[in-house]
């Protein structure tokens, strides 16, 4: 197939540089060349996913951009059909490699043959299934990224290594035909490259004899053979060294967060029942819930119309549960720059996350989640919807409580909130006459009230209203009062305070 880039040529991608060609490519992924020598990685959902969930790559490294893929046409596997699709890029410096690791065109040096032999372990304990056969090797991280394509072939780190090292297929257990084949590599350089890529040392090495060879052995590989036993003996001193540090300091255990078994929220008790039972319930007593394989509460929508306390109720949940608590508003990832905004959010769940167990508050998601259907909807806006997507199930999976609020659920994308990403989806009504008597009794309790004050007659007037209508007439009422050196609110004060409540689509006007 010919190497046609998969984002259109012209168009500009961070940083703005034409693309100028295509150098390597796969299934899925592409590495490109722009004309200011910046290479970047494009790839598709499917990889980035692959590697998230290995650790080796976070989602604030990476933009979304759209683009055209070549898929075989069914039936026709020789013939195929360009497809849109929505993919990532992440970009590499000049002078940085970014490069699949084999088959590539990295600059040969013992420097880099180290920092291959050092990305090779740490990817390997990142990813301990993966297959590294001709992995991208992203010199910006330090870190092999497995390709899809070699996803469920048998692995040989030995094979892939000793094929790097030597240009040939030959694996860093045969010794003997590895030696002969290596490239302006000593034997000290051979060994750490092994040692730091967390591979066995050749297992037919025997401990030299005074420094005298073996039979039939070169000089070469016995001086190879005496770097080998130091490592060895080194390796031994380390981890016996980190076990007794370790053992000396011990990481002291995070103190457990002692709470009350019941959450209380006057003036909405279908509320307060939903969170004791979906929320406080688990985390109170995870055992029993972990065994049936629940591990931590979903997500939750709170959606209805201004003033229904959503704020409200959230607010007092998080002081109840005291966990680390994030937010994400206008206010913590507006941006002026495009795909800053994406980075902020990741940013946000990135804290979340480091935090965990916490809870991550989404204020107005109609601001950030908004259809992607729709006719005014800009590709950097895309890039945020794509970034809650890919995030809220990994924040949850990773014991982040994620507590979204709208007052229009119907102007956010249908992805965002169906099962798997925001499990419960609660509507907060406007209060009822009950509801509203309830806060009352609650809000008045610590307050001086005089005899003629009945509650259940301004609960009446204030039947249907926002929650927040409700505090602000006791409010008002109270500043009546001391204004009128009175000791007690009494009905008269409340009287007034209600007239005060802002006429629907009517403000009040001070001035001229």
């Amino acid at each position: 197939m010919d190497k046609v880039p998969w984002v259109d040529p012209f168009s500009m991608i961070y940083p703005p540089e034409e693309i100028e060609k295509v150098l390597f490519q796969g299934a899925h992924w592409q590495i490109i060349d722009s004309r200011g020598s910046t290479r970047c990685l494009i790839i598709t959902e499917e990889l980035l996913e692959y590697w998230i969930e290995g650790s080796l790559v976070g989602k604030s490294d990476v933009h979304g951009i759209s683009g055209k893929m070549p898929v075989p046409k069914e039936g026709s596997p020789d013939d195929v059909e360009w497809v849109e699709r929505e993919l990532f890029f992440m970009a590499s410096p000049e002078n940085v490699p970014l490069s699949p690791f084999q088959e590539g065109d990295l600059k040969w040096s013992p420097k880099i043959a180290k920092l291959v032999g050092r990305a090779f372990g740490r990817s390997r304990s990142a990813m301990p299934g993966a297959n590294f056969r001709n992995a991208i090797y992203l010199g910006v991280s330090g870190c092999l990224l497995p390709l899809l394509e070699h996803r469920h072939e048998p692995k040989d780190d030995a094979l892939e290594l000793g094929t790097y090292l030597t240009g040939k297929r030959i694996s860093t257990d045969d010794f003997h035909n590895l030696l002969p084949n290596l490239r302006d590599l000593s034997p000290v350089d051979v060994a750490l490259i092994i040692k730091n890529a967390g591979l066995p040392l050749p297992s037919n090495l025997r401990a030299p004899r005074d420094g005298d060879r073996n039979e039939g052995e070169t000089e070469a590989e016995s001086e190879l053979r005496r770097i080998l036993k130091r490592v060895r003996e080194k390796n031994r001193d380390e981890d016996f060294f980190s076990k007794n540090l370790n053992r000396q300091q011990k990481p002291a255990s995070p103190k457990p967060v002692v709470r009350e078994k019941y959450f209380s929220l006057p003036g909405r008790r279908d509320l307060e029942r939903f969170f004791n039972d979906n929320v406080v319930e688990i985390l109170n007593d995870p055992g029993k819930y972990e065994k049936l394989g629940i591990k931590f509460p979903s997500a939750i929508v709170l959606h209805g119309p201004p003033g229904s306390g959503k704020t409200f109720a959230v607010d007092k949940l998080v002081r109840f549960l005291k966990l680390p608590v994030h937010y994400i508003n206008s206010t913590t990832i507006a941006s002026p720059f495009i795909h800053d905004t994406p980075k902020k959010i990741s940013a946000s769940f990135d804290k979340a996350i480091k935090a965990a167990p916490s809870v991550l508050v989404i204020d107005e998601m109609e601001s950030y989640l908004s259809s992607r259907g729709s006719s005014d909807h800009h590709q950097h806006l895309v890039e945020e919807v794509d970034e809650f997507l890919r995030r809220v199930p990994e924040a949850v999976a990773k014991k982040v409580l994620v507590i979204g609020m709208t007052n229009m659920i119907e102007r956010i994308d249908a992805a965002a909130i169906r099962q798997g990403r925001f499990d419960h989806k609660i509507e907060v009504k406007l209060p009822k006459k009950e509801e509203v008597l309830e806060l009352l009794e609650t809000l008045v309790k610590d307050l001086p009230m005089a005899d003629d004050v009945r509650l259940d007659a301004m609960a009446e007037a204030l039947d249907g209203k926002p929650l927040s209508d409700t505090a602000f007439v006791l409010r008002e009422a109270a500043r009546i009062t001391a204004k009128n050196d009175r000791e007690s609110i009494n009905r008269e004060s409340l009287e007034e305070a209600l007239k005060l409540l802002p006429k629907p689509d009517k403000g009040k006007i001070i001035g001229f």
